[in-house]
C-alpha cells in the first residue's frame, strides 16, 4: 500500500506541471483563446452509507449514517471553453454507524446502551471530465473514476453510561479491509468570481464504490461497499 501511496503522489507531482507545456496545446480547441490552466482547494463534509449484499440481518437493521470530513484539492487542465480534465487527491473520511446497540459489564450484572462506528479514512484520486456552462457564475458537472487508497480503518465504540458497562474505546481493524477502493465520482458545483483569476468554489460530490471494501473469508461471501455524498466549498485560482 505504501508503495501505491508513493507512486500516486509522484504521478500527481509528474502531472500537475506535465499540464502547463505547450504540447497540451495539440488538444485545445483552435479557438480557445485563454488557454489556462486552474487549480484549487476545497474541504467539506462526506455523509456516508455502505450498501451491502449477503449481509446479516442484525447490520443491516443497525446500520445509521456515518458523517466524516473532506479535505483536499485538484487541477484542471482546460481543452476548450466547455470541456476540462480534473484531477483531484481528497482526504475522506469514510464509515458507517451501528447504533440501537446494549453493552454488558465483564460480570453480566448490567447493560447499557450504546454505538459502534466503523471509521475508513482514504486517499482517494478522481479523475473526472468537466462540463462548464454559465457566463459570469461558472457552473459545471462532472464524471469519471477514481481510486482510493486506505489509510487507516477503527471501530470506535461509545457507551451511554460507563459505570455498569465495559466502556469506551478506539480498536484498528485495518487488517479487515482491502488496500485499494475502486469507485466512479460525480458532481456538479459553482463558481462565483471574485477577481479575474480567483474565485469561490461550492459543490456536490457521490463518492459510489464499485468493490466490496472488506477482506473475503472463506466461510462468509458478505460484500459492504462505500458511498459519500459530499458537500464541500472552496477557493479556485486561473494560471
Amino acid at each position: 500500500m505504501k508503495k501505491s501511496l508513493i507512486l500516486s503522489v509522484l504521478l500527481v507531482s509528474f502531472l500537475c506541471p506535465a499540464f502547463t507545456q505547450s504540447n497540451w496545446s495539440f488538444f485545445r480547441s483552435a479557438t480557445y483563446k485563454e488557454k489556462r490552466t486552474e487549480y484549487g482547494f476545497l474541504s467539506g463534509v462526506n455523509i456516508n452509507t455502505i450498501r451491502q449484499h449477503k449481509v446479516n440481518t442484525f447490520l443491516k437493521e443497525s446500520v445509521t449514517n456515518y458523517t466524516g470530513v473532506s479535505i483536499g484539492g485538484y487541477f484542471k487542465l482546460n481543452i476548450n471553453k466547455q470541456f476540462g480534465l480534473k484531477i483531484l487527491a481528497q482526504y475522506d473520511q469514510n464509515g458507517y454507524k451501528l447504533g440501537g446497540l446494549s453493552f454488558e459489564n465483564i460480570n453480566g450484572t448490567g447493560i447499557a446502551p450504546g454505538s459502534v462506528t466503523i471509521r475508513t479514512t482514504y486517499l482517494n484520486f478522481p479523475l473526472v471530465g468537466e462540463f462548464t456552462f454559465g457566463n459570469k457564475i461558472k457552473y459545471y458537472v462532472n464524471g469519471g473514476p477514481y481510486v482510493g487508497f486506505l489509510l487507516s480503518s477503527n471501530v470506535i465504540t461509545k457507551i451511554s453510561s460507563t459505570s455498569n458497562a465495559i466502556g469506551s474505546g478506539t480498536k484498528s481493524k485495518t487488517d479487515s479491509y482491502k488496500s485499494t477502493n475502486i469507485g466512479v465520482s460525480l458532481g456538479t458545483g459553482a463558481l462565483i468570481p471574485i477577481s479575474k483569476k480567483l474565485a469561490l468554489h461550492f459543490g456536490l460530490k457521490n463518492n459510489f464504490g464499485l468493490m466490496s471494501i472488506i477482506k473475503p473469508i472463506a466461510t462468509d461471501d458478505s460484500k459492504i461497499n462505500t458511498n459519500a455524498f459530499s458537500v464541500f466549498g472552496g477557493v479556485n485560482f486561473k494560471m
